[in-house]
């Protein structure tokens, strides 16, 4: 079974690539080219980001199989 660390570490490999995604997409269906955020933007994105493995690896840790008692 994973530890904790290890699933963070993969969520937040994940969250980012995915986020990037995002940011192409957007840029491409809008017809613009991405460019470099504000300061406040980077700020706030860096927060969404911890925000979102935060979430995405408690509900993981929630879901593990617990050791069944007899």
């Amino acid at each position: 079974m994973k530890t904790k660390e290890e699933i963070k570490s993969r969520v937040e490999e994940l969250v980012e690539a995915n986020i990037e995604g995002v940011f192409e997409e957007a840029h491409a269906f809008a017809k613009t080219e991405s460019g470099d955020i504000t300061p406040e933007q980077a700020f706030w994105l860096d927060k969404l980001l911890e925000e979102i493995t935060e979430l995405v690896v408690a509900q993981v840790l929630q879901n593990l199989p617990r050791d069944k008692e007899d």
